[in-house]
């Protein structure tokens, strides 16, 4: 079985997705627990490394790692599913001015 981190991010955004919609009911508490902080752990990465427009999000759902509820949940499948659907949009970093070291 391949690993998760080896897949393309579009795939793992998917494959995360759909075990999130269909595996979450069947979790128990721990289990829940652990994949929660584990998408979530995934999303901070993606948040520093290239998606710094869902930093709030991540935020907020990092304070609720160790005691998630049901619309915990949907917060983070509705904060996936605008990741999967912006995949296509470019991370532009520009300065107007910056001042020339001498």
């Amino acid at each position: 079985m391949t690993n998760l981190n080896q897949l393309p991010l579009n795939l793992q955004l998917n494959i995360c997705s759909k075990l999130m919609m269909t595996l979450h009911p069947s979790l128990n508490d721990k289990q829940e627990a652990t994949v929660f902080h584990k998408l979530v752990a995934k999303c901070l990465f993606f948040t520093k490394r290239a998606r710094p427009d869902i930093a709030t999000a991540v935020a907020f759902l990092n304070t609720q790692v160790k005691a998630s509820d049901e619309d915990d949940w949907k917060k983070l499948t509705c904060m996936i599913r605008y990741l999967h659907g912006s995949i296509e949009l470019p991370l532009i970093l520009r300065a107007d001015s910056v001042p020339i070291p001498k």
